[in-house]
């Protein structure tokens, strides 16, 4: 006959009656329940709590006394003691200030910035003092952004674990804290099962997983036309303003417009002079319509690609670092302007790359010459013919939010609805290619590795709505073996002097109804760090009132 022999310890405890742990995953701790008999001598506050049985040893480290009282019960006074594993730690760990993947106007990640998924993860655990850790479950090849002054680590990490489909996990002794994906996992073992239960509850899985990135960027030509100020502080087009001389423009020489002064006004005559063919907006795209090309919408106003973003795709140099060149005009000027010495006749093609130096409001979308820019026609003067090459993002007419590129990858076809993935940081980029006379011959995007990201992204979350059966088994002695993973939610061990010594798993399933599982307590740990915002804020808004008293 094997002798069955279980113990626990604590330091300072001298006898016990009962401990029951149960561990979950998530980052708050989990609770020991021990009851101890009566004795004078208090309690180690921290320490070591280990359960042993039949020679085999399993220890929770850096262990915290939570709380302690002594009651009388039907089998006389019972001291009782809640400890909390070494997770406790974790919410005392100081506020971090990151900035993860940090991108440029191009979109591209600023080296000293760039982490992946997994990396970012494994800074946060050693931040808050975890130095053995096993992340080999976490993608290694998403980079999402992280911008945070001051926030909480665990705060940090429970977002980036709900969001991409992660559950974290303790483990006991040396063992390392482990990062899993949701659902998957162990099975159950079958030795030493006493009873168990089984039920079957199938997620109910959406139709498709669509990842949603960021602003979709646009590389395109945009035409311009010619505006001026007005008496009014309106800056309108050259044929609408109040000071257009009766004879038309076309008759004006650019530069001194004293006819204007004659037929108006001094006033009229200097706004001439300061704005009149100096300054071209954004009015059309390229084909002179407010078609997006490429695209099948169009936009109500070309307002709607403002802000211009500054400068053009970054390229390529010949010793593989990459430039940002600034936005590119073509069009048709008079060529006195554009190569003065010598001096050329008649204009230039509007295909034609010009040189001329201009300022580029991106908000508005004006450019501004230091000279007159114009063009000329049988002798007759007119506003030069522009195209400003640039980029852009284009707001959708009836939400007025920037379009945004999607990707939906089939999960069930059955199934209902959408599980959304967003990804902001990341955009689509799309350059659209022309000929001299400004007619799309094609187009390049990034469409491809946003497909391939998506299809990553869709993989980690899928395994969320595997139908699988849920189990519970109660085992006749400790399965000290047992660890919680993606699928394993719980683990019971009770070493009692009275009702035996045992362990309870279970998998896609809660045992214990009463012991929060680990979206509980992310939910619950949110919350905490958003009151403690709330606190701040009404803090900061204290100070606020008393300065202004």
């Amino acid at each position: 006959m094997t002798i069955q022999y279980a113990s626990l310890s604590w330091p300072g405890v001298i006898g016990y009656k009962e401990l029951q742990y149960t561990q979950t995953g998530g980052t708050s701790p989990d609770k020991a329940s021990l009851k101890l008999v009566p004795q004078a001598a208090a309690v180690a506050a921290t320490g070591t709590l280990s359960l042993t049985y039949n020679g085999v040893t399993v220890t929770l480290p850096d262990s915290l006394v939570d709380k302690a009282n002594i009651q009388y019960t039907a089998n006389g006074w019972v001291s009782s003691v809640v400890i909390f594993d070494r997770r406790w730690k974790w919410a005392k760990a100081s506020n971090m200030a990151v900035h993860w993947n940090d991108r440029d106007a191009n979109g591209r990640i600023i080296d000293p910035s760039k982490r992946t998924l997994r990396q970012m993860v494994t800074e946060i655990l050693n931040w808050m003092g975890e130095a053995s850790i096993n992340v080999a479950a976490v993608d290694a090849t998403l980079y999402p952004e992280v911008n945070e002054i001051s926030a909480h680590p665990l705060s940090i990490l429970n977002q980036l674990l709900d969001e991409f489909g992660y559950e974290i996990t303790l483990g006991f002794g040396s063992d390392a804290v482990t990062v899993c994906q949701k659902n998957v996992g162990a099975y159950l073992p079958t030795a030493g099962v006493r009873m168990t239960s089984t039920s079957f509850d199938p997620p109910t899985p959406p139709y498709a997983i669509r990842t949603m990135f960021g602003p979709s960027r646009l590389q395109a030509r945009l035409k311009m036309v010619a505006i001026a100020l007005d008496t009014d502080g309106e800056w309108k087009s050259l044929d609408d303003l109040s000071y257009k001389p009766q004879a038309g423009w076309e008759v004006i020489a650019p530069g001194g417009f004293v006819e204007v002064g004659e037929e108006h006004s001094e006033e009229a005559m200097k706004l001439a002079r300061k704005t009149v063919y100096r300054y071209y907006r954004i009015d059309k795209f390229a084909d002179n319509t407010l078609m997006v090309p490429q695209d099948a919408g169009t936009v109500n106003h070309i307002t709607q690609v403002l802000p211009l973003i500054k400068g053009l795709f970054p390229e390529k140099t010949s010793d593989g670092s990459s430039v940002r060149p600034d936005e590119v005009l073509y069009g048709e000027v008079a060529k006195v302007i554009h190569d003065p010495a010598p001096a050329g006749t008649g204009n230039t093609e509007k295909g034609d790359r010009l040189d001329l130096e201009f300022v580029l409001s991106h908000e508005q979308g004006v450019m501004f010459f230091e000279e007159h820019v114009y063009k000329i026609v049988d002798g007759e003067i007119y506003p030069a013919e522009l195209w400003l090459e640039c980029v852009m993002q284009v707001r959708g007419n009836e939400h007025w939010q920037y379009a945004v590129y999607s990707k939906d990858t089939v999960l069930n076809p059955t199934g209902i609805g959408y599980h959304t993935v967003s990804l902001p940081e990341i955009s689509n980029q799309s350059r659209i290619d022309y000929d001299a006379d400004h007619g799309i011959t094609g187009q390049v995007n990034k469409e491809d590795m946003l497909d391939d990201l998506a299809a990553t992204a869709a993989a980690i979350h899928s395994s969320t709505y595997t139908a699988e059966s849920s189990q519970s088994s109660w085992y006749s002695y400790p399965q000290f073996q047992l660890r919680v993973d993606g699928a394993i939610n719980q683990v019971t061990h009770v070493i009692s002097d009275t009702q035996g010594h045992y362990s309870v798993a279970s998998r896609n399933m809660s045992h214990d109804v009463y012991v929060k599982d680990a979206s509980d307590k992310r939910a619950q740990d949110l919350d905490r760090y958003s009151r403690q915002s709330g606190r701040r804020f009404k803090i900061a808004q204290q100070r606020r009132e008393r300065g202004s008293a």
